[in-house]
């Protein structure tokens, strides 16, 4: 976690390291944030991991725009696209071939890799 701002405002930022904090102090101010509060912050859920058409990624609050890159077994970027959207996206995969991809989440500065399946 690292503090930045003046002393009129402060940014937060919590690095996720595989535990969730729910509390902590800054300059005297107790903040309580619940385990459900601060998933949401970090959300990002991809489902199915295996179908025949669609892909929907969920983003929650985490990012303000996502951009998304298919890439197959090979590591051949097979596509990607850039969605305003920061909720949820559904991802069109029917015109890949079936097999085994990756897909890169995020933006510029912070991304997730997941596996799915085409069927």
């Amino acid at each position: 976690m690292y503090v930045s701002g003046d002393t009129n405002t402060a940014n937060i930022v919590i690095n996720h390291t595989g535990q969730y904090p729910n509390s902590f102090s800054l300059a005297g101010i107790n903040i309580s944030i619940s385990a459900d509060e601060l998933q949401e912050l970090n959300k990002l859920i991809i489902y199915p991991t295996a179908t025949t058409n669609s892909i929907t990624i969920e983003t929650g609050n985490r990012y303000k725009t996502i951009d998304y890159r298919i890439y197959n077994l090979t590591g051949q970027l097979v596509s990607e696209a850039s969605n305003k959207s920061n909720q949820s996206t559904t991802v069109e995969v029917s015109h890949h071939a079936p097999g085994n991809y990756f897909i890169q989440v995020g933006n510029a500065k912070d991304y997730m890799m997941y596996k799915f399946c085409k069927d």
